[in-house]
């Protein structure tokens, strides 16, 4: 049988939920990404890492120092960035993640540190009038090559050669007339239905 004693301690565990929830989700959104390296006579290498319980990491580094200044910030990721490179250089580089990019100074003042660069997500200045046309779904082919990045580079060069691989192509379409100076990957002499264009 349910009294009215139970419920302060049912409330109190809901609140105490919705303030753990909120707390994780708020403090995960504010993390920033950093690319660091240190100078070839210092190390980064961890020899251990240990997650305590708020989700920072415990770094045990061959050099003290370092070891003394990193376990003194918030670090939630430390890891060797660049493993496949053979350049000596980026083989140094680490990439980790503070609770915010107000760091930057203080990494970058440190002796032992030779690079440090705070990782923005960059974000399309230009969103061409049919992209939302070609494509329906969130998250479309476009989308997964982070191609509307490319066009805070270019909006269009006539002297740019691209190729469609496996994909429909409207050759009729209006940003297609007079652009297509060569068809290239099949011995048809139309492609859709279509006549190649002359030259």
């Amino acid at each position: 049988m349910k009294t009215s004693a139970n419920r302060p301690a049912a409330h109190f565990f809901l609140v105490f939920v919705y303030f753990i929830f909120s707390t994780i989700f708020l403090t995960a959104q504010n993390r920033q990404d950093y690319y660091i390296a240190a100078k070839p006579n210092y190390s980064l290498e961890p020899l251990q890492k240990t997650t305590n319980l708020d989700g920072t990491l415990t770094l045990d580094l061959v050099d003290s120092g370092l070891e003394a200044f990193f376990n003194s910030l918030p670090v939630y990721y430390f890891k060797k960035e660049f493993t496949s490179t053979n350049s000596p250089f980026l083989m140094r580089f680490y990439k980790i993640t503070l609770d915010d990019d107000s760091h930057f100074n203080a990494i970058f003042d440190r002796s032992e540190i030779e690079y440090v660069e705070v990782l923005r997500t960059p974000e399309p200045l230009y969103i061409p009038n049919d992209y939302q046309a070609l494509f329906e779904t969130p998250l479309s082919q476009l989308d997964l090559i982070k191609i509307p990045l490319a066009w805070n580079i270019t909006h269009g060069n006539p002297n740019f050669y691209g190729c469609i691989i496996e994909a429909y192509v409207e050759a009729s379409h209006e940003d297609l007339t007079n652009q297509i100076a060569q068809y290239l990957g099949s011995s048809e002499q139309e492609y859709m239905g279509q006549p190649l264009p002359e030259r």
